[in-house]
């Protein structure tokens, strides 16, 4: 009789955890459908600003939490599950324009939605650094989480954009896009010709408190760099960019001025009337580049972030310089 009752309590066990392993099975075959399994079973190393880290061989679901790494995402062909850019505004950026639904807000770049991310389900983050060691470790314990460094200048979206396309597996296309990029700077340079010699091109973000140089090192001034375009004499340093007075208003001045507004709120009205407000200043008026009706208003992707910006930049140089010269 007691071997009887050995057997069935031994039998009754078996049975419970062959319920609770199938239970499993199946609670996970629903999380992560057979393709992302796979994926997520093969991984390789790769190294990013904080060293090595581990990464899916085919991500699917990918989050970027600054304009950069969704740049980098979008060049490749991949759409983000998540960005932290706001992808509910009435009027994105327009190098983006078309390229954002379905796209989830999951916060700010400073504070990131962790639940939100959560949600998305993600296999892979990538980010630049600059996040909090605290908010850093909790995204590495929902998916592998790769940074590209800050540093770098004006063209350090290059290098964001080689170490993102290597967390993605891309970095052929990566290349490939970098090639196309430096075959039409070298186009520009050749078509410009001569006047490469001779052009000056002034570069002037618009605060609504006042204007401010943009200098070599900036995003925009290291493609004007590679594009072969000279700077006046008074936007030559080695910083980012220089805000002016407007008594100093003439160091803006050049045979071109590419100017672009900024203005934290997108539904502000006071955005519309910065151009305006410089206009009537009499100092504007006495600007070569005035006199000569070579100013061009551009968007706010001169500001740049990564290589969807640098390409509608190069579009603007052609256009301005070589179509309406």
């Amino acid at each position: 009789m007691l071997h009887r009752i050995r057997v069935w309590w031994l039998a009754t066990c078996c049975i419970a955890l062959l319920t609770v392993a199938c239970s499993s099975i199946w609670a996970n075959s629903e999380r992560y459908p057979a393709d992302r399994q796979l994926s997520l079973r093969e991984t390789r190393i790769i190294r990013h600003a904080l060293g090595d880290v581990e990464v899916p061989i085919n991500p699917q679901r990918i989050i970027t939490l600054d304009g950069s790494g969704l740049e980098n995402a979008l060049a490749l062909g991949i759409r983000p599950v998540g960005t932290t850019f706001n992808t509910a505004i009435d009027q994105p950026p327009a190098h983006l324009n078309g390229k954002l639904s379905g796209i989830e807000h999951v916060g700010t770049i400073r504070q990131p939605s962790l639940d939100k991310i959560l949600t998305l389900n993600p296999d892979l983050i990538l980010s630049m650094t600059g996040l909090s060691d605290d908010i850093y470790s909790q995204l590495t314990q929902i998916a592998p989480t790769v940074l590209a460094s800050f540093g770098g200048g004006g063209d350090r979206w290059k290098g964001s954009f080689t170490v993102h396309a290597n967390a993605l597996d891309k970095s052929d296309l990566a290349e490939q896009w970098m090639q196309r990029y430096q075959e039409r700077l070298s186009t520009f340079r050749q078509q410009m010709g001569d006047r490469l010699d001779t052009l000056e091109v002034s570069v002037v973000r618009l605060y609504p408190d006042g204007p401010s140089l943009y200098l070599p090192n900036s995003f925009a001034g290291k493609i004007l760099q590679e594009a072969g375009l000279s700077r006046p004499l008074s936007q030559r340093s080695s910083e980012v960019q220089q805000r002016i007075s407007r008594e100093l208003l003439g160091q803006a001045d050049g045979d071109v001025l590419f100017v672009w507004e900024t203005n934290d709120d997108p539904h502000s009205q006071a955005k519309d009337s910065i151009v305006t407000q410089l206009k009537s200043d009499p100092l504007w008026s006495q600007l070569k580049a005035v006199q000569n009706d070579k100013v061009y208003e551009v968007p706010g992707y001169w500001l740049g972030f990564g290589p969807i910006a640098a390409d509608a930049v190069v579009d603007d140089l052609f256009t301005y310089l070589l179509e309406e010269s």
